[in-house]
């Protein structure tokens, strides 16, 4: 009996080591002030709404009737090189097929700046976090033949010179629509950072590119996103520097590695 349950003490301990935190603030809109649910911006011209009747889970989900094009989003804090999933619950009550889309995107707190739709495109995360149809005529989210409750799901990898995620749904002209579930955190399989890890590898730190676990001396080629070479060099002194290049996406190759990067700093 004893070692029954000290079994059990230990497969609970690793359900609670391994439990993933939904970073999402007030993820069910659950919880309202003034008439509008917490932790969410929203464009001035959108009014949002308690809907007690078409809910996925719990209490209350938003209803939203877009008057125009309008938004709503929440920012999320995000570490570069981890491995984020994000997911959600929609209901399309009334629409004509190009009513909602998932528009997110990367953003740096301190600068202010958001990374631009062509390097989204390069790092290969534009499709799945500005629509997955990948156009702009077939990007929106699925009605389906009849409203019901549908999922959207997808990861990415957080990249380099932005702290933050915008987590934002556009809603388009006359559309109604309902939301529920929210979900974003780190991946079951994210957490173990290059710093920790014996795996070889390249992160920018300012106008540096740190090597991890390359001998100096290793060859080193950067590529912009033509494919263009534009700085070949050797690793010295743990590290090659990249003051010489623009800010930009960039992919760095050396021997069997291949890796995007993004120069925020010159």
């Amino acid at each position: 009996m004893r070692r029954l349950f000290l079994l059990f003490v230990l497969l609970a301990t690793a359900s609670v080591g391994f439990a993933q935190t939904n970073l999402v603030a007030n993820p069910g809109f659950e919880s309202w002030t003034d008439g509008k649910p917490d932790g969410w911006n929203y464009s001035s011209s959108l009014t949002p709404i308690r809907d007690t009747t078409i809910v996925k889970n719990g209490v209350n989900a938003l209803r939203l009737e877009a008057p125009s094009t309008t938004n709503f989003s929440q920012n999320i804090s995000i570490t570069s090189g981890k491995v984020y999933e994000l997911s959600f619950d929609y209901y399309v009550i009334s629409g004509d097929g190009s009513d909602v889309r998932i528009w997110s995107g990367f953003r740096n707190s301190g600068t202010g700046s958001t990374m631009s739709a062509a390097d989204m495109t390069t790092l290969g995360v534009f499709t799945n976090l500005r629509g997955p149809g990948g156009s702009s005529s077939t990007a929106y989210l699925p009605n389906g033949s009849t409203p019901a409750w549908q999922s959207y799901k997808t990861s990415f990898t957080a990249p380099n010179g932005y702290d933050q995620f915008t987590y934002q749904i556009n809603l388009y002209a006359t559309s109604k629509s309902v939301w529920d579930n929210f979900y974003f955190g780190e991946a079951a399989s994210s957490g173990v950072s290059l710093a920790a890890s014996s795996e070889p590898g390249f992160t920018v730190s300012g106008v540096s590119l740190l090597a991890k676990n390359i001998p100096d001396g290793t060859d080193v080629a950067v590529y912009n996103v033509v494919g263009a070479k534009v700085l070949s060099a050797k690793v010295s002194s743990g590290e090659v520097q990249l003051n010489s290049l623009q800010k930009g996406v960039y992919v760095v190759k050396s021997g069997t590695i291949s890796q995007k990067i993004i120069l925020q700093h010159r």
